[in-house]
This record gives structure tokens, C-alpha cells and sequence, in this order.
């Protein structure tokens, strides 16, 4: 498990894939796990990927605004 990990264009749609197919029949926390595992990071750089998914999302309402272009 890397603490520095280098996102990828597929690491990010992995995210997205894995969230987007789960997220009404498991627990969230083990979705975040099991995407933690799969691409070799920590729990929390997937949570703090995800708020930056939200962010650009909504227009900077809301997640945290610490992304790259």
C-alpha cells in the first residue's frame, strides 16, 4: 500500500465504476476498502479522491476543492 499514490486516468474511473455499482446494496466503507485494495492505496486517499469527484461535480459547493486539472 503506497502512501503517495499516483492516480491514473483508470484508478479514477475504477472510483467512479465501483462506487456507482455498489453504493445502494453495500456498506460504503467496505466499497472504500475493497477500491483501496484493488489499486494499492490507503482507505483515506480514496475518500479524499471522492471529495475531489464531488467538488468538480458541483461546482465547487460542496467536497474539497484540492485537485488537479
Amino acid at each position: 500500500m503506497h502512501t503517495n499514490h499516483n492516480w491514473s486516468y483508470f484508478d479514477n474511473l475504477f472510483v467512479i465504476t465501483e462506487v456507482y455499482k455498489n453504493f445502494q446494496h453495500k456498506d460504503y466503507d467496505l466499497i472504500i476498502k475493497n477500491i483501496a485494495d484493488s489499486i494499492g492505496t490507503t482507505t483515506d486517499s480514496v475518500k479524499f479522491k471522492i471529495s475531489n469527484m464531488i467538488y468538480i461535480l458541483s461546482n465547487g459547493i460542496c467536497g474539497h476543492s484540492n485537485y488537479s486539472e
